[in-house]
């Protein structure tokens, strides 16, 4: 089974729907900048569920502020 590693930026319901349907066939992990968001209502944000098999990752407030996030090395290298 392939590994697909996806990095963005928050969570929106047309990804979170594509990202279920990716993961029955691949082994998926999604690195979001942060769990919270402005632009999305907050019920929608608490009901979201991962109806897929797929692995989450939320980075650090304090790593969305940079350009770059040297913390997603340690998941592209990582064996697993």
């Amino acid at each position: 089974m392939k590994k697909i590693l996806y990095v963005t930026n928050h969570e929106v319901p047309y990804r979170v729907e594509f990202f279920n349907k990716l993961s029955k066939k691949t082994n998926l992990t999604v690195i979001y900048e942060s769990r919270k968001t402005n632009i999305r209502n907050r019920k929608w944000s608490e009901s979201i569920s991962n109806n897929g098999n797929y692995n989450i990752i939320y980075l650090s407030e304090k790593e969305k502020q940079k350009k770059f996030s040297l913390k997603i090395f340690k998941y592209l290298f990582r064996k697993v």
